[in-house]
């Protein structure tokens, strides 16, 4: 599995800490852009002015901003090392996520 696809399933705000579970404990090492933008290290969209790296729990990630956005080239960062379970358990909230967006575009057209 990805990395940039894990990291925008963990960090979109579609998504409840209830329904995340046991994964908010991951952690992600990342550094952020004045404008919000999360990137790996060694990205090459990261801004020479961007914050130091630094790593936070999923859910302390999730709760520092809702400006967070996850860069679409790297992911936004790194996730530390995914046992097969948690692997299984991101890829599970797939489903779960693609019917919130469905029901938001829903919203959209109301």
């Amino acid at each position: 599995m990805e990395q940039t696809w894990a990291i925008r399933v963990l960090s979109s705000s579609l998504l409840s800490e209830d329904e995340i579970g046991e994964l908010v404990g991951l952690t992600i090492t990342f550094r952020a852009n004045q404008n919000g933008g999360t990137h790996a290290a060694g990205c090459r969209h990261v801004s020479v002015r961007a914050a130091d790296a630094e790593t936070l729990t999923i859910a302390a990630f999730r709760t520092a901003g809702s400006g967070r956005r996850p860069c679409q080239a790297c992911g936004g960062g790194i996730l530390a090392s995914l046992s097969a379970e948690q692997r299984e358990r991101i890829a599970g909230l797939a489903p779960v996520l693609d019917q919130a967006i469905q029901h938001n575009i829903e919203l959209l057209r109301h």
